[in-house]
């Protein structure tokens, strides 16, 4: 028990020189980098708590110096925190430093899709604006089977703004990358795009980046004909056509 006492009152004095830190940030800049090696450390504990707080001051101090915290060490942490904690509040913050930061390393695309069917919108929301960030330069990244499938699945949303989302990232992440494209025909993504696609009707902002998808998935890869014709079956060309007048 007094090992315990030891240990949380380091802690204490951990987190308390990473909070002068940031409280004296307004007026030196240099010092917050002072408090990044100590709240990488506290995003990794094991005490939920100190992981909460940690993840707070992080969020904070991403939306001014996110360029010093872009380290691998940190990106582990938060992808760590991300995937253990059962705190909504954490995990939000936690996402969204990650997309203050907009990194693609330490497993962070597959951490977020982890999350894409939460039931808290704020959450889900954050985690797909965060791969909106990261996916322009995550064409060429593996094992991202889960999040596509997860993608195609958030197409039927009522939300406007998830399905617009979810339609940017597939056409991001099925561009040039023929692992994606085949998943994503092998999940039903074709007929999902297309129903997106009529029901979308005049609003650009989802038929422009589904309709991108689907020219990506319709060539390039083994199974691009069995894409064309699924675009066949479930009506696309003509609502394709439509959209060109």
């Amino acid at each position: 028990q007094a090992y315990n006492c030891l240990i949380h009152f380091y802690k204490s004095l951990q987190m308390d020189n990473a909070v002068v830190n940031l409280i004296n940030y307004q007026d030196d800049a240099d010092l917050a980098t002072r408090a990044i090696p100590e709240l990488t450390k506290l995003l990794n504990d094991e005490d939920q708590v100190v992981v909460s707080q940690a993840a707070m001051m992080v969020h904070q101090l991403s939306k001014k110096e996110a360029s010093s915290m872009n380290s691998p060490q940190m990106v582990a942490a938060l992808v760590k925190a991300i995937a253990n904690t059962n705190d909504l509040e954490s995990t939000i913050r936690a996402v969204g430093t990650l997309r203050n930061l907009s990194i693609v390393e330490a497993g962070g695309m597959q951490a977020l899709a982890m999350h894409l069917g939460h039931p808290s919108q704020t959450l889900a929301q954050n985690c797909l604006g965060t791969l909106r960030n990261l996916t322009d330069a995550g064409t060429k990244i593996e094992n991202l089977d889960n999040l596509m499938q997860g993608l195609v699945q958030l197409l039927g949303s009522t939300d406007v703004n998830i399905v617009t989302y979810a339609a940017g990232i597939l056409s991001n992440l099925t561009c040039y990358n023929q692992k994606n494209k085949v998943t994503v025909c092998q999940v039903g993504g074709i007929e999902a795009l297309v129903r997106t696609i009529i029901a979308a009707g005049d609003r650009e902002e989802i038929t422009e980046p589904a309709v991108h998808a689907l020219r990506h998935l319709t060539f390039g890869h083994p199974e691009c004909e069995v894409a064309q014709n699924a675009v066949r079956l479930q009506g696309g060309l003509p609502t394709i056509v439509r959209l060109m007048h």
